[in-house]
């Protein structure tokens, strides 16, 4: 992984409205298009609460892909059930996220509002052949599974698909 194979600079797009995710990413010189439903996260609400980028959040924690926890700080001032990567499902808009077993944070430090004008198409290339997340999984570990053993491996699969 330090070697450049998996490269950064995830795009990830949600359509909160017909639960579609898009992805994409290098790997190895190569673009992965993945073109899936949006995660099913399942939430729990509690008493924590914090200010996050001037809005007052409050912390739900999530189970995701049925075995990752995740902290997530949401403000019901921003009424969108979207947030980061592939995050969603809360009554407002996620401006904190924590996943501890994966060192993944993100905070947010400003947040903007504004219309914005864009669409799965806009990540998508006329070349590129969307797969869901299994099929990349799938493709993935006939070539990394062995090298990086199935702990590991699923690790990163687990990131990639956040």
């Amino acid at each position: 992984m330090r070697s450049g194979i998996f490269e950064s600079g995830i795009s990830g797009y949600q359509n909160l409205k017909n639960k579609a995710f898009n992805s994409v990413f290098e790997l190895g010189g190569e673009r992965v298009v993945i073109t899936d439903s949006t995660l099913k996260i399942k939430w729990k609400i509690t008493n924590e609460y914090r200010e996050i980028a001037g809005y007052p959040c409050r912390r739900a924690n999530g189970l995701v892909l049925d075995s990752i926890y995740a902290v997530a700080f949401y403000t019901d001032q921003i009424p969108v059930s979207g947030g980061p990567s592939a995050f969603n499902g809360l009554p407002g808009m996620i401006l904190g996220l924590a996943v501890p077993e994966l060192h993944y944070n993100m905070f947010a430090t400003k947040v903007e509002l504004g219309a914005v004008n864009l669409s799965s198409t806009t990540l998508l290339k006329k070349k590129d052949k969307p797969l869901t997340r299994q099929q990349v999984y799938d493709k993935l570990k006939a070539s990394f599974g062995d090298y990086l053993g199935i702990k590991i491996y699923n690790l990163v699969m687990a990131c990639t698909f956040l």
